[in-house]
């Protein structure tokens, strides 16, 4: 009896939190939903543990709605299954190929652009994906981001990418490794979040780049990266990464208006970082 009523209670408080939760958001919330960009699974998690899931979705230019999660049929880190009406199917070199009535005709006046993105009527979306038993389909990556190591191995550095910055120390991360033998990694770090971490640890420092560069900062990120390289293939792991001294920004023609980063400009920016990862090998 005394378990039956410990039951009772924790789940009348875990309305309760619920109830509270719903509130900020109006009191009427059922779901939210995201697409644009890969949600972390701690804040779908989070979200989801106070009855508000937010059910992720896929969608292009070319084809309105791909994918989406249901609220009745829905599961972390993917997009879910795709849409009444629209084919999904994942090429041999893991592109996502899309069929469907929503499907558009072509580009204005661009036939031949409009020929390359076709291939037997499916559309190439040009995105790499993975779909399980159930249908539910992941993203992983660009076609044309895909790293090309020394050794012949296709490796999407989205998702490695996306791992990482489900910390919230870190802001952003370009994992390189075209024609290397390994990856290696640039990351930059939230100001904020670094500054807090800082003063919650009683590091002194004098400006944000100094941080960037002290021991427990380093060390910090070199288990976060740790954390990821578990999650991924030994071919996916990261051997070597180096922390920006600064955040990347528009302004500095580093990142999209959607926070994506520019890679071609960054890599070429950074290049002497990124090479020098790689000079212990030459010794």
């Amino acid at each position: 009896m005394p378990r039956v009523k410990s039951n009772v209670a924790r789940l009348k408080r875990k309305n309760k939190v619920m109830e509270l939760a719903k509130g900020y958001f109006g009191g009427r919330i059922e779901f939210a939903t995201s697409g644009g960009a890969p949600l972390p699974r701690a804040i779908a998690e989070f979200f989801d543990t106070f009855g508000i899931p937010i059910l992720q979705a896929y969608g292009l230019t070319e084809n309105l709605c791909v994918a989406f999660n249901r609220t009745d049929n829905y599961k972390f880190g993917v997009v879910g299954p795709p849409m009444p009406g629209c084919s999904v199917k994942i090429a041999d070199d893991g592109e996502i190929l899309v069929r469907s009535e929503m499907m558009f005709s072509g580009y204005y006046k661009e036939p031949e652009k409009t020929a390359e993105v076709f291939r037997d009527s499916w559309l190439l979306t040009g995105d790499l994906g993975e779909q399980d038993a159930n249908g539910f389909l992941k993203i992983t990556g660009r076609k044309k981001e895909l790293i090309v190591t020394s050794t012949g191995k296709n490796i999407a550095p989205t998702l490695i990418e996306n791992l990482l910055k489900e910390h919230h120390l870190i802001s952003h991360a370009l994992i390189y490794g075209d024609g290397k033998s390994y990856l290696v990694a640039l990351i930059t770090l939230n100001p904020i979040e670094t500054e807090s971490y800082a003063h919650a640890s009683n590091l002194s420092y004098d400006d944000f780049a100094d941080l960037t560069r002290s021991a427990p900062v380093n060390a910090l990120v070199q288990n976060i990266v740790e954390m990821v390289n578990a999650r991924v293939s030994s071919t996916e792991a990261i051997k070597r990464f180096a922390i920006l001294d600064r955040d990347l920004s528009i302004e500095a023609d580093e990142i999209t208006p959607t926070m994506k980063i520019k890679r071609k400009v960054v890599t070429e920016r950074y290049r002497d970082i990124i090479e020098a990862l790689y000079m212990s090998d030459m010794l």
